[in-house]
């Protein structure tokens, strides 16, 4: 299987696990603030959305060949970059991403469906 097709599996299990443990946390919310549920799944689904994204993006961005040479200019020592360092850094951080991506297209079916 590529891994591409790897990490969008691992993605909708994740995104299920987050949404496993975003529906308490949104009726806590609606019981103890008084929020809409739906508004409050929204919200966090939109949250979680918006870090996951950037974690994988941070990800991906760590192992560049650009982002360590400029690390290895600022510390003062070389930082060798590998192209099997920056494939494995990618591939970790699309499952994030693409989870990210999952949570914000679901935050925003609910914001039109509602």
């Amino acid at each position: 299987m590529h891994w591409l097709a790897d990490a969008s599996l691992w993605s909708v299990k994740e995104g299920a696990i987050f949404n496993g443990i975003n529906i308490p946390v949104a009726a806590i919310a609606t019981f103890l603030f008084g929020f809409k549920f739906l508004d409050a799944i929204g919200l966090i689904l939109l949250l979680e959305a918006t870090g996951l994204m950037l974690a994988g993006g941070a990800m991906e961005m760590g192992a560049a060949a650009s982002t360590k040479r400029l690390a290895s200019i600022f510390e003062g020592k070389r930082m060798e970059w590998s192209r099997k360092e920056y494939n494995d850094a990618q591939r970790r951080g699309a499952v994030f991403t693409i989870t990210g991506v999952l949570l914000l297209a679901e935050s925003l079916l609910m914001a039109v469906l509602v």
